[in-house]
């Protein structure tokens, strides 16, 4: 930038307080000359300075495709939103996501944390609408943290009933906001858990007399087996699940102790839950 000790050097002149200044022929016009080219630089600079400052994003937003969003829940971080795309782009170009939602280019509307499993069973429900988690700490510690029930889903990727529930229940976004606000929602592959399967199949038969598969159970956070069954349609999935999340908000004791009656059902055989 031009400043007053640069004008004035060029005009060769002492201080603008020298009572006897050195006159300089067309003085006044050169000075009238300097300034204008000072002005007309500095405008410059404020003028580059401003179109820099715009070109330069102050926030990086993602295409559309690439926008997780799932229903029921907050926005994802973009570090998380960034996590679950990546782990989707590293399946590779033959992945192909077994989905009804996603956008003109093929990129699938929801990717939820199953994607980051190997289990070709977990694998088929990681772009649903539901906010899966598999079976472990993370999960455990979002029931605890938010004061949730779980809802357990177990079952295996050749099972004919658990792919009609995943078709009407698990891809509809009317279900999976129910679920995504008012549970923590887990699946368990029995191939990979049998031992899983194994304890809650036993937990489901006590409590109403019959299991098989999708086995549904829905969990205390501390893991206590309340209630379950097997496939619902639709329609009373979402009665079942307003009712058990209502009962759990207005009488949460009463749930606690049907579940502590459970787990200690399961102890007398010998079936101990673990994580």
């Amino acid at each position: 930038m031009i400043t007053r000790g640069t004008i004035e050097f060029l005009l060769q002149t002492r201080r603008w307080d020298d009572p006897e200044p050195t006159p300089v022929p067309g003085r006044p016009y050169l000075y009238m000359m300097v300034v204008v080219v000072w002005i007309g630089l500095a405008g410059t600079s404020y003028a580059a300075t401003d179109l820099i400052q715009k070109a330069i994003p102050t926030e990086i937003t993602l295409p559309a495709s690439q926008q997780i969003t799932l229903p029921g829940l907050a926005p994802l971080s973009q570090d998380e939103n960034q996590r679950l795309f990546e782990a989707y782009k590293a399946k590779g170009p033959d992945y192909i996501p077994r989905t009804r939602h996603r956008y003109p280019d093929g990129t699938p509307n929801f990717i939820n944390p199953l994607i980051f499993e190997a289990s070709p069973y977990l694998l088929q429900h990681a772009h649903n609408p539901v906010h899966w988690y598999a079976w472990g700490n993370d999960a455990f510690e979002a029931a605890r943290t938010a004061g949730k029930l779980i809802l357990l889903s177990i079952g295996y990727s050749t099972c004919y009933w658990c792919h009609v529930m995943e078709t009407e229940s698990f891809e509809d976004e009317e279900v999976a906001t129910t679920l995504n606000s008012r549970f923590i929602a887990i699946k368990v592959d029995r191939e990979e858990r049998p031992d899983l399967d194994k304890i809650y199949m036993d937990s489901v038969v006590a409590i109403g007399g019959r299991g098989g598969w999708p086995l549904t159970v829905f969990l205390t956070p501390e893991l206590h087996p309340v209630w379950g069954a097997t496939y619902f349609p639709k329609d009373q999935f979402l009665h079942i699940l307003g009712q058990i999340a209502t009962t759990w908000v207005t009488e949460p004791a009463a749930i606690k102790q049907s579940g502590l009656q459970s787990n200690e059902y399961l102890e007398t055989r010998g079936k101990l839950i673990k994580g």
